[in-house]
Parts: structure tokens; sequence; C-alpha cells
């Protein structure tokens, strides 16, 4: 039993070990898939910089293909890039650590949470295979849709382990028990109608920010950038992963940047390619609002650090909270807005700790 004893926590810190090894792994192989791109990436003056910035985050770690690809993609380049494979590895398990961010994994807890801006109203729920009203309550598909007016459209998503606009679709109510069919998690919802400045760069998406915030360790919630998503003619969806563009918003002046990009920075745009419409200094209604809202309602959530809220504008330019994402990209706000995460580097320091990298073993 003593041996066993002592052996535990040597077990645990191996474990530990190739857990950050498997995700910085992961990290690399999808950097190193990025084809080659036109633009140019650090200079000799910017890499020098780079290498020390990187050192002081992890002694002894030399990895500047990340600062390449983003400058690469965003023409932006800068030493100050969060590198994926220390940001995954090491800093988002404490930022946002998984056993207390299970309640935000679900949508259909949602309702529950105090403080957030206005939720699209929820039709009803499907938990565990069993339907239920929005008041968590049993129900049936006709109970559901009895008092939406003829012909009302619902969109029927899932609620836990999404992404990219998987498996969403968008039904009439009476069509509601056929869209539920295979399903055992979703939450059943009316379409949010979007504001007009927005729903001009696609009208058939709901196009939406990405807000993301950040929690320091004294306690103060800060804003991190934001950028608009926007989906292609004919789709419903916004994800890139779906074929969306994103581009970033300026902060101080709530207008879209010049460039917009498709999925991992692979390609530019100064207009949407389906209507020409401009991106640069174009007005981001609600913007202002939006951003201080979801840092106050970060300040209500303990249990994670760091928040990517997707956001919808209503017709009023009012926000309307469509998800919360803990498990978040970086590779995605990076390209939009450049090194975002420079402002709480210091305090990222500090989660990290005192680590060293080697080139066998992997983060130390």
């Amino acid at each position: 039993m003593r041996i066993v004893k002592k052996l535990r926590p040597v077990v645990a810190r191996a474990k530990r070990r190739y857990y950050t090894w498997q995700l910085s792994q992961i990290s690399r192989q999808q950097v190193a898939a990025l084809p080659p791109t036109t633009r140019p990436g650090l200079d000799e003056a910017t890499r020098a910089e780079a290498l020390q910035f990187v050192d002081g985050l992890v002694r002894g770690y030399r990895d500047l293909r990340w600062h390449d690809a983003y400058a690469q993609s965003n023409g932006r380049p800068s030493a100050h890039y969060m590198p994926e494979d220390i940001f995954y590895a090491l800093a988002m398990p404490v930022l946002n650590p998984k056993d207390r961010s299970g309640i935000l994994s679900d949508k259909n807890h949602f309702d529950l949470m105090e403080g957030w801006p206005s939720l699209p109203p929820t039709v009803g729920r499907l938990m565990n295979g069993r339907l239920l009203d929005p008041h968590f309550r049993p129900a049936t598909p006709a109970e559901l849709v009895r008092q939406l007016p003829p012909g009302s459209q619902l969109v029927v998503k899932p609620s836990r382990v999404t992404g990219s606009g998987k498996a969403v679709a968008f039904v009439e109510a009476g069509s509601l028990g056929d869209a539920l069919v295979g399903r055992t998690d979703a939450i059943i919802q009316l379409p949010v109608q979007q504001h007009r400045e927005i729903a001009v760069l696609n009208s058939s998406s709901l196009n939406s920010l990405r807000i993301n915030t950040y929690r320091k360790l004294d306690g103060e919630v800060v804003h991190l950038g934001t950028f608009m998503r926007m989906g292609r003619s004919g789709s419903h969806v916004d994800n890139t992963g779906a074929g969306g563009l994103f581009c970033g918003i300026d902060d101080k002046r709530g207008v879209l940047n010049a460039d917009g990009f498709s999925k991992n920075g692979l390609k530019v745009y100064q207009a949407h390619p389906d209507n020409g419409l401009l991106f640069a200094d174009r007005k981001v209604p609600g913007f202002a609002a939006a951003r201080d809202a979801y840092i106050a309602a970060h300040r209500q959530l303990p249990w994670i650090d760091l928040a990517s809220w997707d956001v919808a504008i209503d017709t009023a330019g009012q926000p309307v909270t469509i998800e919360i994402n803990v498990g978040t990209t970086i590779s995605t706000p990076q390209i939009a807005s450049g090194p975002i995460f420079a402002p709480v580097m210091d305090d990222l320091r500090q989660r990290i700790g005192r680590r060293r990298y080697s080139r066998l073993a992997g983060f130390l």
C-alpha cells in the first residue's frame, strides 16, 4: 500500500504531462498543415523580439510558426502573439478547468444564468431524450407549438457538443416532431430578427459577434477583442467551418476592419465576395453596449476566466446571447485583431508558472 501511495502522484504527474504533450502535438500538426501565403512572416528584428517573448512564457521554447502564420494571414507581424500549443496545453487548463465548466456546455442551462443579456425565446428542450417545455416540464411537440402562429419558423440546434453550425435545423413548427428524430439533446427556439445593418452583410444567415472576455487574477474582467462572423449567400449559419467569413472590429470606433478572412485566414477579403459590400469602417450597431454587457455578464460566472460569447444584434440594436464558448479557439481572434492576449500576458505568466520546454519531453 505504501508503494501504491508513493506512485500515485508520480502517475498523476505523468498523465498531466502526456495530456499537455497531446494538446501541443495537435496544435503543431494544425499549424504545419497550413498552406503558404504570399504575405511575409516576421522580419529579423521582430523574430528576435518574439523569441525573447516566448522564452519569457516558457523557458527554452523557440517555436515561432504561429507568429509567422498570423503575420502571413493578417499582415500584422508582432512579437506578442500567443502560440497555440502553449495556450491549449498550459493556459486553458487553469483558465477554464473542465470539471468546473460543465454547466456551461449545455445551452439548456443558459436560461438559469443571471445577469446575461436576453436569449432567443425558448419553445422547448430535448434533454437526455426527453422533450420538455421552456420550464423543464414534460411536453409533446404538439403542446410546444400550440400557442404559436400558424407557419411559425423554429430553430432546432444541438444543446451539447456543437460547432461550425453542425446539425442546426430551421423548420416550420408543424414539422418539429420530424426535426427531433435521432436527437437526444437539443434546444428549440424562435429565430432572432437581426438588425438590418448586420443583415445586409448576408441576409440568409444570422450574423453574429464573437466577444472575448477575460477575468484577471485580481478579479477584473476585461475585453480581449471582438470580431464579426457572417455567412455566405444561401447559408443559414455564419460559422467559418461552414464556409463563413470573419472580420475584426475596431474596439474604439465600433467599426469593421479593412480585411475579412476565411477559415484559418487562408483567404483575405476587403469586401464580401457575394455582394461586394466593403468591410472597412462599416459601423457595427450596438457594439459598445454589447461589449460592456458581456463584460458584466462574465462577472457573474465564477467558474471560468476566459469566455467567448456568440452574440446577435436584434432590430432594436440590443444584444441577444446565442452561445458561450468555454473551450474557445484563439487562432480566429488573433488573425482578426492581432495579439489580443498582449494586455493580459503578465497575468497568464503567473497562471502558467515557471515552466520549461524540452524537444524530447515537451512542456515540463
